[in-house]
């Protein structure tokens, strides 16, 4: 098994993270560290934000919430025949 120690820098921008659940992200990579220079309620406000701080290049993240997990669906991995059914949840059943 491959385990990565995470370092003092990737540590504290988990750290800044925290304080913005639910909500995007502006970072950019500073001395080998990534650090959050904007954020908001949507990805302008947050690029907004790293705009009027200097950053107007800044990388775009949605920061997910912590008490859910997150699986993107990769739309051609769906096999055929299956489909989203919104009036049940995000169960997915034949049709």
């Amino acid at each position: 098994m491959i385990e990565e120690a995470i370092d003092e820098k990737e540590l504290a921008f988990l750290k800044q993270l925290e304080e913005h659940e639910n909500e995007w992200v502006a970072f950019i990579e500073e001395d080998g560290a990534e650090v959050v220079v904007g954020s908001g309620k949507d990805a302008v406000e947050a690029a907004r934000a790293a705009e009027e701080r200097g950053f107007p290049d800044a990388v775009l993240m949605k920061v997910r919430p912590f008490d859910r997990g997150f699986i993107p669906a990769n739309a051609s991995s769906i096999p055929d025949g299956w489909r989203f059914q919104p009036s049940s949840g995000n169960d997915q059943s034949k049709s």
